[in-house]
């Protein structure tokens, strides 16, 4: 894929990952915190159905600008901008893990969205799911006193970064990004009326199945695929993404 850095309208930079490779378009939210360019795998898939693949680089990873703490949904202005520089008039919006809601945010906020898919997703926790109780007990623990701390973790979270290479620039957008997916998201995906494909897994220890479950209930139309025996890591992969593509030019 081709690095590009591409600036917004507020000034900031954004690295993007690029892959022309068809007329249409794939914009694809990373984990938390897992910023990457997809494999030639995976791009070989999306080239299958005629798409081309954007990877933004959320703020504060790799070249991209750090920026304050936002809701999920803030994140859609932005894929805006980065689609718009990038040509397309229409694109599917993609999210694995913590992307999950910054894909169906796009669905919601953005009219040149098509569809979307979501590959272990998270629920919402400012609505009525209850994110903490479906964690084991000292996990819960850690994610509320997060979410209490806020950005007075920081420091830790340099410590933990200091071996990562995608937090070359600090750990700050990392923070945010946790924070982001614990407090309100800024929207509700009930809301939603885009075709939304949900693909998840019972064998995700990171994110239950559950989660899935809970969107699929609260977006109309929704479509669960779950697959069996696949870890968080192994959910978006060249199987499940042929899987909700098939889905989309049904």
């Amino acid at each position: 894929m081709e690095l590009k850095l591409m600036r917004t309208a507020d000034g900031a930079t954004h690295q993007v990952w690029f892959a022309a490779q068809g007329p249409k378009l794939a914009v694809y939210h990373h984990g938390i915190p897992k910023p990457r360019a997809l494999t030639a795998e995976e791009l070989a898939v999306f080239a299958e159905f005629g798409y081309s693949v954007a990877c933004p680089i959320r703020a504060g990873y790799l070249q991209s600008t750090p920026q304050p703490p936002a809701p999920m949904l803030a994140d859609a202005a932005t894929t805006a901008e980065i689609v718009d520089q990038l040509g397309f008039d229409t694109f599917i919006s993609i999210g694995f893990s913590g992307g999950g809601p910054r894909a169906l945010g796009d669905a919601l906020k953005n009219p040149k969205v098509s569809a979307a898919a979501t590959f272990g997703s998270v629920a919402a926790p400012h609505l009525d799911f209850d994110y903490f109780g479906e964690l084991p007990k000292d996990e819960a623990d850690a994610m509320l006193a997060l979410k209490e701390a806020g950005l007075a973790m920081l420091p830790q979270f340099e410590k933990w970064a200091a071996s990562s290479p995608e937090m070359n620039v600090g750990a700050e957008g990392w923070l945010n990004d946790e924070l982001s997916m614990l407090n309100d998201w800024g929207f509700d995906p009930a809301e939603i009326q885009k075709p939304v494909v949900l693909v998840a897994s019972e064998a995700d220890q990171n994110v239950p199945l559950s989660h899935s479950r809970w969107l699929q209930g609260r977006i109309g139309g929704s479509v669960l695929i779950e697959e069996a025996g696949l870890e968080h890591d192994h959910i978006f992969n060249p199987s499940t993404i042929r899987a909700a593509l098939k889905r989309f030019a049904e």
